[in-house]
Parts: C-alpha cells; structure tokens; sequence
C-alpha cells in the first residue's frame, strides 16, 4: 500500500535540512529558509515642527520660536500599535517604513543660512518576558525594563540657503531593514541567555510606533505608514 505523504511533512523536512546552515554561510542562520509572515500595519499621527501649531492634536507640533537654533518633537500616540499574539514570529521582526511627511527647508534671513532637518520614525517594542528587572541591556547597561526601544531615520536634509531660498522635499522611498528591528539573536547580543531570548518571541510582543523631528531654519512633519513582518 502507497503511503501518503503531506505537503506539511515535505515542509518540515526541508525546514530541518535549512536549519542546519552555518552563521558564517549565511549571516542569519534563525531565519533563513523561513517564510516570511506578514503580521500587520499602521500609520502615524505624526510629528511635526511649524511657525503655528493651531488646529494640531495636542502634543504632535512644536512651535519655532528661534529659526536659527535646533527645535525638536516627538510624538508616541495610541493610533500606530500592534500587538502580536505569542509565537507569531520565530527569531525576526522587521519594519518596512513609507514616509507621508516632508521638509521645507526656509530661509527668510537677508545672509546665507545652513538649513538642516532630520524625520525620524520610533517604536517600543514590549514583552513581559524582558520585564525582569535583573535583565540588563549590555548596550545600554540599564534594565531593558519590558521593552526594546528603537528608531530609524527617514530623510535627513541639510543645503546652504541664500537669503530668501526655500526648499521643499518630499521623500517617497521606503525603508526596511537587513538584520531586524528585533531579533533573537540580537537579543543575545544585548545580555540575553538563549532561551531568555526565545522566550521573548514565545510571548505577546506589543510595538507602539512614533514620530520624531528636528529642524533648523526648516519646517519638517514626520509621519509614515508601517507594516510588520518576521519568519
């Protein structure tokens, strides 16, 4: 009698042949064969830096109140999170990041100006499995105090502006990322034994996603779109 073999059985064979790679082969020996799992999305409310905050939600604008020197913003609502259920990811999440926001870089002085602006984009990564307050971060040598905080940025301008030059940019691009955003084996980097590291995944993971902007002789909204995914 012919024995009847599954498609899951024929997955996890190969799944076991993967797992055997090297680091040195490969750079990510975790992920590598997985699929990938689309776990979510979000967008921002944004943060943003203007000569006039009317009509902004509370908290996401800051006023310039000198051209000249640095202002800066930033801004974590409830509106961009997602929270994961346990084991949704193996060893990786990633963030692909879509900007929706903008620089004016402005100069209405009667010299020559350096105009810089940076839009950043934040997020908080939590597990209960860091909350332990004996789990120290060896890149911070804190806690890490339930969660894993991190950011990227997204366009950073800086141009000399003669007097009465403005500049708009929109940036278009995405950005994802190439060793992850959380990762098992960077946790072990940061302090994490092995399986204190698998644990984190083996739980919820709450990612609470922000804004982030300074500007100089410049007017800058940092606002994105996001989507999660891991192996």
């Amino acid at each position: 009698m012919r024995q009847r073999i599954s498609i899951a059985s024929i997955a996890m064979a190969i799944a076991a042949g993967l797992a055997t790679v090297a680091i040195a082969d490969v750079g990510d020996a975790d992920s590598f064969g997985r699929p990938v799992n689309f776990l979510g999305m979000a967008q921002t409310a944004g943060a943003s830096i203007s000569s006039d905050c009317t009509g902004y939600p509370a908290g996401t604008c800051a006023t310039i109140a000198n051209p000249a020197a640095s202002t800066t913003i930033t801004f974590t609502g409830g509106e961009a999170v997602i929270t994961l259920p346990a084991r949704a990811a193996n060893s990786l999440l990633c963030f692909t990041v879509t900007s929706l926001g903008g620089i004016s870089l402005s100069n209405f002085t009667t010299l020559k100006q350096v105009a810089s602006a940076d839009i950043s984009a934040t997020w908080r990564i939590e597990s209960t499995a860091l909350a332990d307050p004996a789990l120290i971060n060896t890149g911070t040598g804190l806690p890490f105090n339930g969660a894993v905080v991190g950011g990227m940025t997204i366009d950073s301008e800086s141009r000399t502006l003669g007097p009465g030059d403005f500049v708009n940019v929109n940036p278009v691009h995405s950005r994802s990322c190439i060793s992850g955003h959380l990762s098992r084996r960077g946790l072990m980097a940061s302090g994490l034994t092995a399986a204190q590291a698998r644990a984190v995944f083996n739980g919820p993971i709450t990612v609470r996603f922000g804004s982030s902007a300074s500007a100089t002789f410049a007017f800058a909204t940092s606002k994105y779109g996001v989507r999660i995914y891991g192996d």
